[in-house]
């Protein structure tokens, strides 16, 4: 298992550990990791060149290779923290999440 897997996995039982189970007792829990670390990486490149590009990148590349080399290492810190962030959260499905503004039957006026 990639250190990634293992991050998806630790994120996935922590956050929405019925969904874990879940996965674990189907026994679709590994490819379900596989699935969203492919998603993950492909996130993870695509949004890298959105922000070397946004720094330049391309030109830094012809005029200064060595900034180039510091921007491409930012903007892969930088997306990899982004994508992380968003894409770990594995919120509970609407169904099993009660809405804030939902009312029993004792409390609906008659």
């Amino acid at each position: 298992m990639t250190s990634l897997q293992t991050l998806v996995r630790d994120a996935l039982k922590i956050k929405n550990p019925s969904l874990f189970r879940e996965l674990q007792m189907r026994g679709g829990l590994n490819e379900f990791l596989a699935e969203k670390v492919e998603e993950i990486q492909d996130a993870i490149h695509n949004r890298e060149l959105e922000i070397a590009q946004a720094q330049g990148y391309n030109r830094l590349l012809r005029t200064n290779p060595m900034e180039a080399v510091g921007v491409m290492n930012m903007a892969s810190a930088l997306a990899r923290e982004e994508v992380l962030g968003e894409m770990l959260e594995f919120l509970l499905p609407e169904t099993s999440q009660p809405r804030p503004d939902a009312t029993t039957l004792s409390e609906t006026p008659i």
